[in-house]
């Protein structure tokens, strides 16, 4: 019971804690082309990284399945 009243209150604490983080605008910073190409790049590379987990995973759970039935 307790560790429920624990959580609800970090919820609502975190909450108010991002609400009042948007209150407050943060100074206009000039992106770095180089800076955002290389967050594009690994933008993409997690992507694909996770692509290939979620192939991975989905491979291992049907052979696992085709091994029990046959």
């Amino acid at each position: 019971m307790i560790t429920k009243i624990l959580v609800t209150l970090t919820v609502i604490m975190t909450c108010m804690w991002v609400l009042s983080n948007r209150a407050n605008p943060a100074l206009r910073e000039v992106p770095n082309p180089a800076i955002e190409k290389r967050k594009k790049h690994m933008r993409i590379a997690a992507f694909v990284f996770m692509l290939v987990m979620i192939i991975a995973a989905g491979t291992m759970v049907y052979l696992e399945l085709e091994s029990r039935a046959g």
